[in-house]
């Protein structure tokens, strides 16, 4: 087995990112106590004695931790480096030579871009080291942001029996960088309140301690499986977190940048029912798709996207492990419940409609499993997961599904990749990876494949969007929410979810996943018409507005009473129109993002960092640069405290008043109206 480095050239290599520029110039000063490397906008101090780093760059310096600073582990016992023993400089890198109870070991610093220092540990040959880690001294004021987009490291408490727990910050919590399903979003990246990111490259399984074990240390630990001989870190400078996050973006993928169409809403169905059909165009179509879009049309509802999800196909192998996926097997419509297919996407494309098709990581049908099977195409230990390292397996992938795009699909729903994966050490995947580094590599890869297909048949006119990713699955897609509950795992209605959902579109501002949205309601069907009216008013301010999930989330055909519910009709259209008014807004946003990994919706610390009051909170945030949105989440709720930070700001309510910040103030909020507060002078406030 090739031997490989737990680092970015591996990511490079086997994902097609963009190549890196040229290091920046590095050069040397040494005193009896430490060797400084100086690079371009961050200084690495190295304590020769035991070994320590110093990471100095705009902000205050960030020190390893006096115990352990930098470490590995042999059999799951801590080996801290010890006295630094010589170092060389070549290549614009400086190569440490560092002593330890295992040998001696090897560490090199570069900075492979302004602002950044790159840190690379390599155990020693002797030794069989099966993690790496870092120790970071952290006051207990700094707060700490990032790495998933779930409100806690637990699942049960964003997914199942969701509690009111979380906040921007991670401080005193432990996070677990192992993909899982269904919130799904993960980075080995994070950023803090003093000024600096931190990056660990690669795609292993890795754990983080934020100041729980011990109050003043942040911890970091990552798995060296079989074939990977090294760790690598990034430390990013900011001082600002828009810097922090271009830094990020710029090592790890630019964000996908879709056609301004797919900033309009999107509506969809968990399932479109088999039932007699309905006519459309004097067409017999699928009854629950012809009434969305006859009640879109007589309702005066703006015509957005539409997705067609699982299960829409034929051919399924009755006998594969998991009896819960039908529907998707030879990618061939089932005509029993979409009668006449191509008249159907046909009939979408004309009214305006761009139209996305669902598809998984499967070769489910009698046809393509067979084929997957005679081929080698699958993933080591699975009936049918697909091995994509395997350039044959891509390939008659592609070939399968192509017929099927051209049909007239503007993009795919990708879901799944973040469960069934192989993941065992001696699970080998195509490539020579084990199952250890495909647990978190296996949706970029995932993203990618379907992405370079889309490319290929529509140029730059489609958009992808999965539930899972990981870092640098942001250049190949949007993405889509998991299971966020509208109802709790026993059948109860909750407000929970739509609290961690406005939590997660923040995290995911610190992430790098800029372009996101969540299903309306929930994915499960809610349980009280208020979380469904307040879901829509907080949608309409996120980058995708994804209404669907289980049921039928219409305000026609509404779970709760009145089954016509005109009041949530009402506000369905409204913030829908709200929502499509502000798509060029949205698009300048997500052309900055492409460019600089710049968030759509982030919290107020993002432009305010020097402010106080805005270090840990998140319910209110900006959308864009110049809206101020505070969502409703609270069954019964009919007011909502308010800070308005330093400048100038236009009630979107009433446009006579403009309020002085910074504010504090509490604004009425019927069920139809959340607070939004526009930047006096932005050129949106003419555009709503």
């Amino acid at each position: 087995m090739k031997l490989r480095a737990l680092g970015l050239g591996l990511a490079v290599a086997a994902l097609g990112c963009p190549k890196q520029p040229a290091e920046v110039p590095v050069s040397v000063t040494e005193t009896d106590a430490a060797v400084t490397i100086h690079g371009k906008g961050v200084t690495v101090e190295v304590g020769r004695a035991a070994f320590s780093l110093e990471f100095t760059a705009s902000g205050a310096p960030v020190t390893t931790a006096a115990d352990s600073g930098v470490y590995f582990t042999q059999a799951g016992v801590k080996v801290p480096l010890g006295s630094l023993d010589g170092w060389t400089l070549a290549d614009d890198r400086v190569t440490l030579l560092v002593a330890s109870a295992a040998g001696q070991a090897r560490v090199e610093v570069s900075f492979p871009r302004p602002g950044v220092a790159r840190v690379a540990l390599t155990p020693p040959a002797a030794a069989t080291a099966d993690y790496a880690g870092l120790r970071l001294a952290s006051p207990r004021s700094e707060a700490v942001y990032g790495l998933i987009e779930r409100i806690e490291s637990s699942v049960g408490s964003s997914e199942f029996i969701p509690e009111e727990v979380g906040t921007l910050d991670r401080r005193g919590t432990v996070v677990e960088m192992q993909l899982t399903c269904s919130l799904a979003l993960y980075t080995p990246f994070f950023q803090t309140s003093r000024g600096y990111g931190l990056y660990v490259e690669g795609t292993s399984i890795g754990h983080y301690d934020i100041a729980a074990a011990d109050r003043d240390v942040l911890e970091l630990k990552f798995e060296l499986p079989p074939g990977v001989t090294s760790f690598a870190f990034d430390f990013l400078d900011g001082p600002e977190h828009d810097q922090i996050v271009d830094r990020y973006t710029a090592l790890a993928g630019r964000p996908f940048l879709p056609p301004e169409w797919a900033f309009k809403h999107w509506r969809w169905r968990d399932e479109h029912r088999l039932a007699a059909p309905a006519l459309l165009d004097g067409v017999p179509m699928n009854a629950d798709l012809v009434e969305d879009i006859t009640q879109y049309e007589a309702l005066g509802i703006p015509v957005g996207n539409y997705t067609l999800d699982r299960p829409w196909a034929t051919g399924d192998v009755s006998d594969l492990a998991d009896p819960e996926e039908p529907g998707f097997g030879d990618l061939r419509f089932d005509e029993a419940r979409f009668p006449n297919p191509q008249q159907m996407v046909d009939a979408l494309n004309a009214r305006g409609y761009h139209v996305f098709l669902w598809v998984g990581p499967w070769a489910t049908g009698v046809e393509t499993h067979a084929e997957a099977v005679d081929g080698g195409f699958l993933a080591p230990g699975s009936r049918f997961l697909i091995d994509f390292t395997k350039p044959e397996a891509v390939a008659w992938w592609k070939r399968r599904l192509t017929p099927v795009v051209q049909m007239g699909f503007a993009g795919l729903k990708l879901d799944r990749g973040d469960e069934d994966t192989p993941y065992d050490v001696g699970q080998v995947y195509a490539d020579g990876r084990t199952g250890r580094e495909l647990k978190n590599a296996y949706p970029l890869l995932f993203a990618q494949v379907h992405h370079d297909l889309m490319r290929e048949l529509r140029g730059d006119d489609f958009l992808n969007y999965p539930r899972a990713g990981y870092a640098g699955s942001q250049a190949y897609a949007g993405f889509s929410a998991g299971d966020v509950p509208g109802t709790n795992i026993l059948g109860q209605a909750t407000d929970l979810g739509l609290r961690a959902a406005i939590l997660m579109v923040q995290h995911n501002a610190f992430n790098g996943f800029p372009i996101w949205g969540s299903d309306t309601g929930g994915y499960a069907q809610f349980g009280d018409r208020e979380v469904f009216a307040r879901w829509l008013e907080f949608s309409a301010f996120c980058p995708i507005m994804e209404i669907g999930g289980v049921g039928t989330h219409a305000p026609w055909d509404m779970p709760t009473d009145p089954r016509v519910d005109t009041e949530v009709i009402d506000i369905y259209r409204a913030y829908v129109t709200l929502h499509h008014a502000l798509v060029p807004y949205t698009y300048a946003h997500a052309e900055e993002a492409h460019r600089s990994g710049r968030p759509i919706a982030k919290p107020l610390v993002f432009r305010y960092r020097n402010d106080a009051r805005v270090t840990r909170m998140w319910q209110e945030y900006l959308y864009g640069d110049d809206i101020l949105v505070a969502p409703v989440w609270k069954v019964g709720q009919r007011e909502q405290p308010v800070y308005l930070p330093a400048g100038r700001w236009v009630d979107f309510w009433d446009r006579s008043r403009v309020v002085e910040g910074p504010a504090d103030l509490v604004e009425p909020a019927p069920l139809d109206r959340i607070p939004i507060f526009i930047r006096e002078g932005a050129a949106v406030l003419q555009a709503l």
